[in-house]
């Protein structure tokens, strides 16, 4: 008895799989990227900013971010208000400076943590 060919598969968690199996493609490339920002600027994941600004700015954080995104954030002159919802409150304001808060996203509770 020869067996031409044979296909099993778990069907019902498949979805979870294959999101997981992407999502950990896409980590083993990851590496912060080092930014300097004088105006306003929108984050995206994985990114070290550096604000120069002379007068205050805002940063704000990626609108669609997934489970695990990480961003840091040093304030370096001026005051910086970083727009998006942090510990769950709307927006947080860097008033002093060197402050440097990394945040990274929760998605079970919708909210960046800062850590």
């Amino acid at each position: 008895d020869i067996i031409d060919g044979f296909d099993v598969r778990i069907t019902a968690n498949e979805e979870d799989i294959v999101d997981l199996q992407l999502r950990v493609a896409a980590l083993e490339y990851r590496v912060y990227e080092n930014v300097s920002v004088t105006t306003d600027f929108t984050a995206n994941e994985f990114q070290i900013i550096l604000c120069k600004n002379t007068a205050p700015i805002e940063i704000t954080l990626k609108e669609d971010p997934i489970d695990g995104d990480g961003v840091s954030i040093l304030r370096s002159n001026s005051s910086v208000k970083i727009i998006g919802t942090i510990n769950n409150k709307s927006n947080l304001t860097l008033n002093v400076k060197g402050s440097a808060p990394k945040l990274v996203y929760d998605a079970d509770s919708l909210t960046w943590w800062r850590i």
